[in-house]
């Protein structure tokens, strides 16, 4: 029998109940602990307060319009979630994750080259781990927080020089922090939100100078959360989604270095937590479940382009070569992580 999914770390089952209790007039429990701990089994083979809403309601069909703009290409090796993913040389990378009974915490790099495509397996992580964030800078990857199996909220920063292949460990966090988000801006490293060594949300931003190897503290998110996606678009960060005490939100935040604060940006059209979200051809995407939704710079509310083929969270979402590429994540009913790898073009 496939073993049923975990959470991040068996220890965070109770403060993710916790959490779930205190919101619990607006956010199921059934919901909560399947979306927020990406519980899966795994198939190989296949400035002012957020909005709170009640949870969506998933549909496990598709519009068949919709799921015909995308395409498949080949599978991980590794069904997984909750990851990290970069682009190095036209070529993805994704680290760590999770995947199968408990949430086995992964340490494989796998490399996805489109030109042949094909994924072959990079330099492991050296702290086997999910719920981390990963980004690029200068051709290193840097690899940070995140929950291991013994540790359940770490403040590791681990980074790989993709020339030479050898990882190293770096300067920790100030706060051990997982399900948080991360972004490049202005040649340093933000790092945003996610669940503190408490146990509980926090709006706590720590920015990294990889000139200094030294973190400060950056301006702090106007709503604490947890499970939610950063990216960057024209020079800002978006952080947007997630969970609280209060329960999942829609809330979207967004950073401009020039005004040097969080200001409230167009509310999500639906509360999620633990989706994809990335920069797309000048446009912000996020993809959760049956939800795949746009935001332009300029614009005042999200559109939606209509339901993936896959329902799923806890999936890799980034840009290569002019296509939109979702990666592996876990479905809904049932729990079971996937390797499936598709990409869409808008």
């Amino acid at each position: 029998m496939t073993p049923a999914c975990g959470s991040p770390h068996p220890a965070l089952d109770a403060v993710l109940l916790r959490g779930v209790h205190r919101a619990r007039r607006r956010v199921t429990v059934a919901v909560a602990l399947a979306v927020l701990t990406a519980g899966c089994a795994s198939d190989p083979g296949g400035g002012s307060q957020a909005t709170v809403q009640p949870a969506p309601t998933t549909s496990s069909t598709p519009s068949t319009e919709a799921a015909a703009a995308w395409e498949r290409r080949d599978q991980l090796n590794t069904p997984r979630d909750d990851f990290g993913t970069v682009v190095v040389d036209d070529r993805i990378w994704v680290t760590g994750g999770m995947t199968g009974g408990r949430g086995n915490k992964l340490g494989t790099t796998e490399i996805f080259d489109p030109v042949t495509d094909n994924w072959t397996f990079g330099p492991p992580l050296p702290t086997a781990r999910s719920s981390l964030t990963t980004v690029i800078l200068d051709g290193v990857i840097y690899a940070m927080g995140g929950a291991r199996a013994d540790v359940p909220v770490l403040d590791i920063v681990e980074a790989l020089d993709t020339e030479t292949e050898t990882w190293e460990r770096l300067t920790p966090m100030s706060t051990g922090r997982y399900e948080h988000g991360s972004a490049v801006l202005d040649g340093k490293i933000y790092v945003i939100g996610g669940n503190a060594e408490d146990g509980d949300e926090t709006s706590s931003v720590e920015i990294f100078d990889p000139a200094t190897g030294q973190w400060s503290e950056g301006p702090s998110l106007s709503v604490a959360r947890s499970a939610l996606r950063v990216t960057v678009l024209d020079g800002k960060i978006y952080a947007a989604g997630g969970l609280n005490a209060s329960g999942i939100l829609d809330v979207v935040e967004v950073y401009d270095p020039a005004v040097g604060e969080w200001q409230l940006g167009p509310s999500l059209p639906e509360p999620i937590l633990n989706f994809g979200l990335t920069a797309y051809d000048g446009e912000v995407h996020a993809i959760y479940h049956q939800y795949h939704f746009v935001l332009g710079p300029d614009d005042t509310e999200w559109r939606d382009e209509g339901s993936p083929p896959i329902i799923r969270h806890g999936i890799g979402l980034i840009e290569l070569d002019g296509l939109l590429y979702a990666i592996g994540g876990c479905t809904e009913e049932p729990l079971v992580d996937v390797n499936t790898v598709q990409v869409w073009q808008g």
